[in-house]
């Protein structure tokens, strides 16, 4: 045990020697962030809260012309129990297409009456900041998990302006995947 845990640390120690060398910023922070499907099914009593950083549960509400509101009242109850086990919330970025708001132009409005009221709904909410999930995502190229050096522009432009309209102390994150990618592909 003791074996690999200094050898992973002189690997650890090297890497970070060899980034700074190179010039490189090498983050040594990490999170452990529990997605939780359906909050009102947990037993919030045994849950371990030791083993989290970050919970995702719940969403911001959004209507169809893109403007973002609060989550109900059990989700804000919610996510005070949370805090006060000194963990932090993500919600889910609410009912937007994503792809349209990154590609189709006539998502355009919509996108920016999402921007201009989806800070004030994680506000009022109580949250952390938003988590997309960015798993499965239909590409272009066919394959999940494989996206153009345009759609990877314009998914990174995305959480740039939304982590502008949330301001500097919420998280922006998501999850990503490379479902059916395989050697060669």
């Amino acid at each position: 045990f003791w074996l690999k845990r200094l050898t992973a640390m002189a690997l650890w120690s090297s890497l970070l020697l060899l980034g700074s060398f190179l010039g490189l910023r090498i983050v040594a922070a990490f999170h452990v962030v529990g997605w939780i499907v359906n909050p009102t099914t947990v037993n919030w009593s045994t849950f371990p809260w030791h083993a989290y950083t970050i919970l995702r549960f719940g969403s911001v509400v959004v209507n169809s012309s893109g403007h973002a509101s609060s989550c109900s009242p059990d989700v804000q109850m919610l996510i005070a129990k949370v805090h006060s086990h000194g963990l932090k919330v993500q919600l889910s970025p609410g009912d937007v297409n994503v792809w349209g708001m990154l590609s189709d132009p006539s998502y355009a409005q919509f996108k920016k009456n999402y921007l201009d009221t989806v800070g004030a709904a994680v506000i009022a909410c109580g949250a952390d900041g938003i988590e997309f999930d960015y798993e499965c995502p239909p590409t272009r190229l066919g394959r999940a998990g494989i996206v153009s050096a345009e759609e990877a522009r314009n998914f990174t432009e995305l959480l740039q302006d939304v982590k502008k309209a949330l301001g500097g102390s919420k998280l922006v994150s998501c999850d990503v995947g490379a479902m059916g990618v395989t050697e060669g592909s």
